[in-house]
Protein backbone atom coordinates (compact mmCIF):
# COMPACT_ATOMS: atom_id res chain seq x y z
CA UNK A 1 0.00 0.00 0.00
CA UNK A 2 1.22 3.05 -1.17
CA UNK A 3 1.35 6.65 1.01
CA UNK A 4 0.72 9.90 -0.21
CA UNK A 5 1.78 13.23 2.06
CA UNK A 6 1.12 17.06 0.31
CA UNK A 7 1.13 20.29 1.85
CA UNK A 8 0.26 23.89 -0.25
CA UNK A 9 2.23 26.52 0.62
CA UNK A 10 2.65 30.40 -0.27
CA UNK A 11 5.81 30.88 -1.78
CA UNK A 12 7.62 34.21 -2.77
CA UNK A 13 9.22 34.86 -6.01
CA UNK A 14 12.40 37.36 -5.42
CA UNK A 15 12.67 39.29 -8.64
CA UNK A 16 15.04 42.24 -7.20
CA UNK A 17 15.87 43.26 -3.83
CA UNK A 18 12.67 45.70 -4.03
CA UNK A 19 10.16 43.58 -5.86
CA UNK A 20 8.47 39.88 -5.53
CA UNK A 21 5.92 37.58 -6.66
CA UNK A 22 3.71 35.62 -4.89
CA UNK A 23 3.68 31.71 -6.45
CA UNK A 24 1.46 29.57 -4.59
CA UNK A 25 2.79 25.93 -4.62
CA UNK A 26 2.09 22.33 -3.97
CA UNK A 27 4.55 19.73 -2.81
CA UNK A 28 3.89 15.93 -2.40
CA UNK A 29 5.77 12.83 -1.96
CA UNK A 30 4.64 9.13 -2.70
CA UNK A 31 6.20 6.17 -1.30
CA UNK A 32 5.61 4.74 -4.72
CA UNK A 33 8.91 6.84 -5.67
CA UNK A 34 10.71 7.54 -2.33
CA UNK A 35 13.20 9.17 -3.86
CA UNK A 36 11.50 11.86 -5.13
CA UNK A 37 9.24 15.04 -3.89
CA UNK A 38 6.87 16.36 -6.65
CA UNK A 39 5.81 20.28 -6.74
CA UNK A 40 3.26 22.06 -8.42
CA UNK A 41 3.57 25.83 -8.61
CA UNK A 42 0.80 27.26 -9.57
CA UNK A 43 2.18 30.61 -11.80
CA UNK A 44 -1.73 31.64 -13.21
CA UNK A 45 -5.36 30.76 -13.10
CA UNK A 46 -5.15 27.40 -14.87
CA UNK A 47 -1.23 27.40 -15.10
CA UNK A 48 1.13 25.11 -13.27
CA UNK A 49 4.80 23.97 -13.47
CA UNK A 50 6.12 20.80 -12.32
CA UNK A 51 9.31 20.01 -10.83
CA UNK A 52 10.59 16.29 -9.36
CA UNK A 53 13.17 16.95 -6.70
CA UNK A 54 15.42 14.88 -5.33
CA UNK A 55 14.37 13.68 -1.88
CA UNK A 56 18.24 14.66 -0.27
CA UNK A 57 18.37 17.79 -2.59
CA UNK A 58 15.26 18.92 -0.55
CA UNK A 59 16.18 18.08 2.60
CA UNK A 60 19.81 19.61 2.36
CA UNK A 61 18.62 22.76 0.93
CA UNK A 62 16.09 23.30 3.80
CA UNK A 63 18.39 22.42 6.43
CA UNK A 64 21.93 23.61 4.95
CA UNK A 65 20.90 26.68 3.33
CA UNK A 66 18.32 29.04 5.46
CA UNK A 67 17.02 32.15 3.59
CA UNK A 68 16.34 32.70 0.24
CA UNK A 69 18.01 30.50 -2.58
CA UNK A 70 20.05 32.83 -5.24
CA UNK A 71 21.82 31.68 -8.39
CA UNK A 72 25.61 31.39 -8.13
CA UNK A 73 26.02 31.20 -12.12
CA UNK A 74 23.59 34.12 -13.23
CA UNK A 75 19.67 34.52 -13.50
CA UNK A 76 17.15 30.93 -12.84
CA UNK A 77 15.91 29.42 -15.86
CA UNK A 78 12.28 28.78 -16.02
CA UNK A 79 10.84 25.88 -18.22
CA UNK A 80 7.47 24.50 -18.36
CA UNK A 81 6.65 20.54 -18.62
CA UNK A 82 5.46 21.03 -22.30
CA UNK A 83 8.49 22.79 -23.65
CA UNK A 84 11.50 20.30 -21.93
CA UNK A 85 12.28 18.11 -19.48
CA UNK A 86 12.31 17.95 -15.67
CA UNK A 87 14.91 21.09 -14.50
Amino acid sequence: MNTTVSCELHLRLIVSSESSLPVPAGLRYDTADPYAVHATFHTGADETVDWVFARDLLAEGCIGRPGPVTSVSGPPAVTDKESSASP
